[in-house]
């Protein structure tokens, strides 16, 4: 590695060329922000003073890991070095460190009155910014792969599913005497049981998993009252089936299905994630 030196013109472009960048990860080693400790490999190598008014040379480059560099990104202020009420000053030698410095602006610190004024666009752009990235979660090709895996069982399962009913409406008689009658709806319920409870609890504990268990439910007593009524026989059984399902498991399936969603939109929207007019089916899956 050679030291490119202060005499050096500045790159035409935005990012550094590879030697550049390796000097600069080279001579910074970690997060240049206070107390962080990320190490360079982990980091981007930012503008000091953003482009296209900073120069790409290595005396306004410096490593911030992508935590910091998002906050620098998304605060009003974040400009020539400075972030949340710091300063990127440079050493002699090239290498640079933060010192805290007055902006006349509540000292660059964004507080609770600052993100009050902010207009809804301002407040979605920094929530926007400070996400974790999502390759930071998951590396892109096992999502890739697993989105490519399940979409191809989906749509495959569902292909095959329609010439599979097609045939069941011929091939099925229109009576069939039942084995383990008892055990097939005792099976049956005891799921059913299971996710109104865990609802209950999830509800109780305000967990996000109330969402999965409640749409569950919902979707569980529908299957029920369908089936309660079609091998219900005819006369007072039948009524009591569908009696039951009107008054009971339709009513309690729609306030579980509809309690989901809507506590899914009051998320997404409290997120700024999605607004308040635009349907819940516009909302992205890894926003």
């Amino acid at each position: 590695m050679i030291h490119p030196g202060n005499d050096v013109a500045p790159e035409s472009g935005y990012r550094p060329p590879p030697a550049a960048d390796m000097f600069v990860r080279c001579r910074d080693m970690t997060c240049r922000f206070p107390n962080c400790d990320r190490p360079d490999e982990f980091c981007n190598v930012d503008h000091t003073v953003p482009d296209p008014v900073g120069l790409t040379h290595s005396s306004n480059l410096k490593c911030l890991c992508s935590k910091h560099h998002r906050m620098g990104r998304s605060i009003p202020n974040g400009v020539g070095g400075e972030l949340w009420g710091w300063q990127f000053r440079y050493r002699r030698g090239g290498r640079g460190g933060y010192s805290r410095v007055m902006t006349g602006h509540d000292d660059g610190v964004l507080s609770d009155a600052r993100i009050a004024a902010m207009s809804p666009d301002e407040r979605r752009d920094l929530i926007h910014r400070l996400q974790r990235p999502l390759d930071e979660v998951i590396p892109t090709p096992v999502l890739r792969r697993m989105r490519r895996t399940r979409l191809t069982l989906m749509v495959g399962g569902s292909i095959a599913l329609i010439p599979w009913i097609v045939y069941l409406g011929f091939s099925l008689p229109p009576n069939y005497v039942a084995q383990n009658w008892p055990a097939t709806w005792m099976g049956f319920d005891c799921p059913l049981v299971a996710f109104m409870a865990a609802t209950a609890v999830l509800g109780w504990r305000r967990r996000q998993l109330v969402l999965l268990t409640a749409f569950t439910t919902g979707v569980l007593l529908i299957c029920d009252a369908w089936f309660d009524i079609l091998t219900a026989g005819l006369g007072r059984n039948l009524a009591v089936s569908m009696l039951s399902a009107a008054l009971g498991n339709l009513p309690l399936a729609a306030i579980m299905i509809t309690g989901a969603l809507r506590i899914l939109r009051l998320t997404a929207v409290r997120l700024f994630f999605l607004d308040p007019e635009t349907p819940l089916w516009h909302l992205p899956l890894l926003p």
